[in-house]
């Protein structure tokens, strides 16, 4: 038995023969990997991913240094390494269609697992079940190849994971039977607010959630429906919420408040993709902060209560924000400090001089001539002199007067 309990033992789990192979090897491999040859490994080390794209999509890349057990800090998975190794993964959809044949619903999120090294030998998928309640009994993981689907029984379930060794890069989720008893689960609220610029309003999306979907993921959708318009409202989420039961949402906000739909029920098998609000609360005024209380339906027990402060509104300016002035400075003009200017009328561009016809018809100021008006600065003003003949310039008033007058020709001040 203790020359069998050091051989790495690698089943699909589903096969009786293998099954009863690790019956048999579990009574020496007590907190020792069952698929290593290495001593005894360390404890469980927590690491957090390189994100990157994948066709649209966040996806996951870990660079395992050595043999061990490494928790993912965004996903909450577990990979007991045979040694070091690059693994690759993402959440993709499910085919609940492939699932119902089988009188299964999905019970967490569908993995897609990549290991080109072959490095892993061990998966902890985490669940929601609360393991007095009894749900773990109906968990098993579906191992999803393609268009086909097989449904594997854990070789352990703890509080938080469902436990199953893989021999090859596929897809893994848990699952539950489709009949199985209705129990509680552990649950999420999670919060997020959407204002509205230069209005009162608001929106306050309130999800209610299993407790094994990526958050991440949750942010991620949600962003890529409603761009930046909404943030999330970081609060104690945790709670216990019971399939197909109905729910109502409350608050201590006294009016101008609104919240829709006035009651529902938690649907979990649909939260691990879409994340649609369960309720929104319409508010109509400012509110900085304010109680949220969830109960079931007819109960007067509550489920999930949390203190809410929102985000101040944003202000926005005309002509965007304001800088700050200082105290000392001069008063502020609305457009900066008034320069004072002098008008000046000068011939328009590309205009010959209009050439008479016959005599030339004297009009009271001349004839009318294109002009444009152009601003520069006022020269400095000497004192006024005393007043006398006023002497016309050809090209403009004279100085110091803003007068405008178009300029007149010489010929005509000849017949003036």
């Amino acid at each position: 038995m203790e020359e069998e309990s050091q051989d790495c033992v690698r089943v699909s789990d589903s096969s009786p023969e293998a099954m009863e192979e690790l019956s048999i090897t579990e009574c020496g491999v007590v907190d020792q990997s069952l698929c290593t040859t290495h001593p005894p490994m360390r404890s469980l080390e927590n690491f957090e991913p390189e994100i990157y794209n994948h066709e649209g999509k966040g996806a996951y890349r870990f660079q395992c240094p050595s043999a061990g057990l490494f928790q993912c800090s965004i996903t909450g998975l577990v990979f007991r390494m045979e040694g070091e190794g690059e693994v690759l993964y993402r959440t993709v959809h499910w085919d609940r269609r492939l699932l119902a044949q089988s009188g299964k619903r999905p019970a967490g999120p569908l993995f897609n697992i990549d290991y080109p090294q072959k490095s892993v030998c061990q998966l902890h998928l985490p669940h929601c079940q609360i393991h007095s309640e009894g749900g773990c009994d109906f968990l098993s993981v579906a191992h999803v190849t393609d268009d086909k689907v097989e449904f594997l029984p854990p070789h352990e379930t703890t509080d938080t994971h469902v436990i199953i060794n893989i021999t090859g890069s596929s897809a893994y989720g848990d699952v539950t039977d489709d009949d199985a008893a209705i129990s509680p689960i552990h649950g999420l609220v999670l919060l997020f607010y959407q204002s509205f610029f230069s209005e009162e309003r608001s929106i306050l999306n309130v999800l209610l959630l299993p407790r094994n979907v990526v958050i991440r993921e949750v942010q991620e959708e949600r962003k890529r429906r409603n761009g930046d318009k909404e943030t999330l409202i970081e609060t104690n989420p945790h709670c216990s919420l019971t399939l197909k039961k109905a729910y109502i949402l409350s608050t201590d906000i006294t009016d101008g408040y609104r919240i829709n739909p006035t009651t529902a029920a938690f649907m979990d098998f649909q939260s691990y993709e879409n994340y649609f609000p369960t309720f929104q609360l319409f508010l109509l005024t400012v509110v900085k902060e304010f109680e949220l209380v969830l109960k079931e339906n007819g109960s007067t027990e509550n489920e999930w209560n949390g203190l809410v402060w929102l985000p101040a509104p944003v202000q926005v300016q005309p002509h965007g924000p304001v800088a700050p002035v200082p105290a000392d400075a001069a008063q502020a003009q609305p457009h900066g400090p008034a320069v004072p200017i002098q008008l000046q009328a000068v011939p328009a561009p590309h205009q010959p001089a209009p050439q008479p016809a016959g005599p030339a018809q004297v009009q009271p100021h001349g004839p009318a001539v294109p002009i444009q008006l152009q601003a520069v600065p006022a020269p400095h003003q000497p004192a006024p002199q005393p007043a006398g003949p006023t002497q016309v310039q050809p090209h403009g008033p004279a100085a110091p007067t803003a007068v405008v007058r178009p300029s007149v020709r010489e010929d005509e001040l000849e017949l003036r």
